[in-house]
């Protein structure tokens, strides 16, 4: 059993796919309804989709084949997204390759009156031959998992977003002689005995917050923001077989890091006593809900466009780089 993301890592979408889609009848019998061949954009672009909005998925891959085929039954929420070009689009790397991919499935599922009850992927996986393997063997390897960090990249995003909103509130700050002023004398102390200092998110917190720009509670939320983003940056630990569970040397990043948890938790309270408890249309991430209104308090004063771009956007020098 795998998951989407692992198909994505396994399946070799130069290649291209066959997709077909299938109707199961009443006598329990499987019969095929329609086929086409998709070229390798259009085949990332539907996987994309259905990566995205957490399709399940039936995989059907022995260990030692070139091939691979996985079975995605048609859920009432993944039809209502490809009947809706522009759902696809937004959840694919971008517009027009969703609105394409949109137009395959539909064309796939709608014959007729007949809807179909699953769709079936047949791909090549990376196929590596014997100078591929023996060449592996030579190379260092020790793998690095980074998939289970979920909520450690939701705070390194947010942080990334509400960091550059402080950045441009401190530019608009230093249009008046006082903050200016202010602004100078904490770089030159800082910059004191360096070639040059570069100012980081904790400087313009502290400027925001003793020039008046936000109010302190603002800012207080802000700098466990930041510090909940640290620890989901730089906090690790090498645990030494004798204090471990385990009997052998091992390094731990794990998203179960009490100094992230108490960050965040301190961030939650602060939010939650400015806005109210979150709101359910937000679901369980209450997260989101509380970055969104933080955000919307800093642009009272920044006044940023917030733009809602369609896609995914990939571009081809990420997908080189991370598949």
């Amino acid at each position: 059993m795998m998951d989407i993301d692992e198909v994505k890592d396994k399946v070799n979408f130069e290649l291209g796919a066959k997709i077909s889609s299938f109707l199961v009848t009443p006598e329990k019998k499987v019969t095929r309804i329609r086929e086409k061949t998709i070229p390798e954009e259009l085949f990332r672009g539907v996987v994309d989709i259905l990566a995205y909005n957490k399709a399940y998925i039936e995989v059907s891959y022995q260990i030692g084949s070139d091939k691979m085929t996985f079975d995605v039954p048609l859920t009432g929420k993944l039809l209502t997204i490809f009947v809706n070009p522009f759902l696809a689009a937004n959840t694919c790397r971008n517009t027009s390759l969703g609105i394409d991919a949109s137009h395959l499935i539909q064309d796939l599922i709608f014959n007729d009156e007949i809807v179909p009850h699953f769709l079936k992927f047949e791909a090549q996986v990376h196929y590596l031959s014997s100078e591929d393997l023996s060449q592996q063997e030579k190379l260092p390897y020790h793998g690095v998992n980074i998939k289970n960090y979920g909520s450690k990249g939701q705070v390194i995003g947010a942080a990334l977003y509400l960091e550059a909103m402080a950045v441009k509130a401190t530019e608009i700050s230093l249009q008046k002689p006082k903050a200016r002023n202010s602004w100078e004398q904490r770089i030159t102390k800082k910059q004191s005995g360096r070639s040059q200092y570069k100012p980081d998110f904790n400087d313009r917190i502290q400027h925001l917050r003793e020039n008046k720009i936000y109010p302190y509670k603002i800012c207080s939320a802000l700098h466990s923001l930041r510090k909940a983003r640290n620890c989901a940056a730089h906090n690790f630990q090498v645990q030494a077989a004798v204090s471990s569970p385990n009997p052998f040397e091992h390094i731990e990043v794990t998203q179960n890091d009490q100094d992230f948890i108490n960050n965040i938790n301190i961030f939650i309270e602060q939010c939650r006593e400015m806005y109210g408890e979150a709101s359910k249309a937000y679901g369980k991430n209450i997260f989101k809900r509380y970055t969104d209104n933080l955000a919307g308090d800093l642009n009272k004063y920044t006044k940023i466009i917030s733009v809602h771009q369609l896609g995914l956007q990939h571009s081809k020098e990420l997908e080189d780089v991370f598949g």
